[in-house]
């Protein structure tokens, strides 16, 4: 018998698992957060606090700035957390430039501003190329409005639902693609169809980002991408809070296996020997790890052949520097969007995102840098033996040096002199020391780490608009995926999405017929 029971429990960590449990939880569920991560997103050297990766909140008061508002606002909203992001917001207004090999151009949401910057850094027929693409993404994104904020979840759920989203999804990814083809047509060859990628690749996390990701990016860019004090911890403690004020409960240990009924888990039992009754279960974790849960006999062939056609394509790595103030050039913008050759991919050491922080008293500033590693592993459904993974192991680890020594030479192509500025430089993804140019004193690898690089996944569905690649039915009546696998190529908003739909999956699954949050709670609130 269960030792206590839950109209929900949550598996895992990722972001929109958790926006989905604040939701569901403030409409009325009693919800049970299981296992939930203490990764943390920074961690300490010495006197430095670096981050694991910054918390880039692009597209947060997108309604503020004379659009609809986005997936985020919308969340935001109905959690009552509006006001409180906006306080933890370091700019509302983030300044963002775009680097190519002779290009440094500064996003600016004033259109007189911005067409001043395109004809400044990408003269004659290409910046005038560049400024029209930039202007009808605008119109372009708007298509995405009904999928990612509309009344339906996206993708769709359930026979009437799909047939609209349906609808709405093949009318967006249609004209993206018309969009973005005239845009490789008009810029063929030049380093300004690289920027305009920009934004959807290293924002996004995507390594081939579809035209619909592109110009969503784009929109959001362009309204400011301001940094969130804290990063993930400060998003992740406001949606704990959000349940457990709602009686929901947060508890440590993981699921060891689950129970299953008729068509549907009845039951969770954890590594410390609980056994907990369940109505609904979101899987906020890629759709593989609930295999081993399930049981590969007892797992449903389409939660089996669907989490095997999902590709990694590859990882988000983090770098840490911490250079003297003296060492930033004037000028520079807090986030930096980076390319150094735009005839290759977007990848590796030649496209990367710089966050700078604030600095400290002693003059020092954190540059963060993001990067993408693309995934050397084997194929999807490949399994290894322990050889084989040992094998696997070692190889990324060696990926990951190779990218650290080229990031930190490559940089020095957007911050000239910076070798001569640096204090420390540690990556929280490699088990090693800091480095500590010239031999100057000597820190020990911080506790916790390393941590895993966050993958990045690639994949496709039917009526998907480009952007989803996989679906929130798992082939188990109650068990909702509610994962970055969902829509994986348009990061934070992509993230708020998956979580508002995902809630709204589940209600309807557990019979909450009306929208309690809208009718009730947030007038009460």
């Amino acid at each position: 018998m269960p030792t206590s029971s839950y109209d929900l429990i949550v598996l895992g960590d990722e972001l929109p698992g958790l926006i989905a449990a604040a939701l569901c939880a403030r409409r009325g569920m009693r919800s049970l957060l299981l296992g939930l991560d203490d990764r943390p997103a920074r961690y300490t050297i010495g006197p430095h606090r670096l981050p694991l990766e910054p918390l880039i909140a692009a597209g947060f008061g997108r309604g503020g700035a004379g659009g609809p508002p986005g997936p985020i606002d919308r969340v935001m909203k109905e959690l009552n957390l509006d006001h409180t992001i906006k306080r933890k917001l370091r700019d509302a207004r983030c300044h963002v430039q775009l680097v190519g090999p002779d290009q440094r151009l500064d996003v600016s949401p004033d259109a007189t501003v911005m067409a001043r910057e395109i004809a400044r850094e990408l003269p004659g027929a290409q910046g005038e190329a560049f400024a029209r693409a930039w202007n009808e993404a605008t119109e372009v994104a708007r298509l995405a409005d009904p999928l990612l904020v509309g009344d339906a979840a996206f993708p769709g759920v359930g026979f009437w639902e799909r047939r609209e989203v349906h609808r709405a999804a093949d009318r967006a990814a249609a004209e993206a693609a018309a969009w973005w083809q005239r845009v490789e047509t008009d810029l063929a060859g030049t380093p300004a169809l690289a920027l305009l990628r920009l934004p959807a690749t290293l924002g996004g996390a995507a390594i081939d980002p579809g035209p619909l990701a592109i110009a969503r990016a784009l929109d959001a860019w362009r309204h400011g991408a301001p940094g969130l004090r804290g990063d993930l911890d400060a998003l992740t403690e406001l949606l704990v809070e959000r349940v457990t004020s709602a009686s929901g409960e947060h508890r440590g240990g993981a699921a060891a296996e689950l129970a299953q009924g008729w068509s549907k888990v009845s039951g969770v039992r954890t590594t410390g020997g609980d056994d907990l009754g369940l109505g609904q279960l979101l899987a906020a974790l890629p759709a593989a790890d609930l295999l081993p849960l399930l049981g590969q006999k007892k797992a449903p062939k389409k939660l089996v052949e669907g989490a095997g056609e999902l590709r990694r394509v590859g990882w988000r790595y983090t770098l840490n520097l911490v250079v003297d103030e003296s060492g930033v050039p004037e000028g520079m913008a807090p986030t930096v969007l980076a390319v150094l050759d735009p005839t290759r991919p977007l990848v590796g050491d030649n496209a990367f995102q710089l966050h700078l922080g604030e600095p400290d008293d002693h003059g020092r500033v954190v540059v963060n840098v993001t990067a993408i590693l693309p995934d050397t592993g084997p194929e999807p459904g490949q399994v290894l033996d322990e050889a084989g993974a040992r094998a696997a192991a070692v190889q990324l680890t060696r990926d990951m040096r190779t990218l650290r020594a080229s990031l930190i030479d490559k940089i020095e192509q957007v911050m000239p002199f910076l070798a001569s500025h640096v204090v420390l430089v540690h990556s929280p993804h490699e088990d090693v020391p800091p480095t500590i140019p010239g031999g100057r004193g000597g820190h020990e690898p911080p506790r916790h780490l390393p941590v895993p690089m966050r993958p990045l996944w690639q994949g496709s569905i039917e009526h998907g608009a480009g952007v989803a690649a996989y679906p929130y039915t798992t082939g188990i009546k109650n068990v909702t995926l509610a994962s970055s696998q969902v829509i994986p190529s348009m990061g934070l908003e992509g993230a708020f999405a998956v979580g508002w739909s995902a809630a709204k999956v589940v209600c309807a699954l557990a019979g909450k017929k009306r929208d309690y949050l809208r009718d009730e709670a947030l007038n009460a609130g």
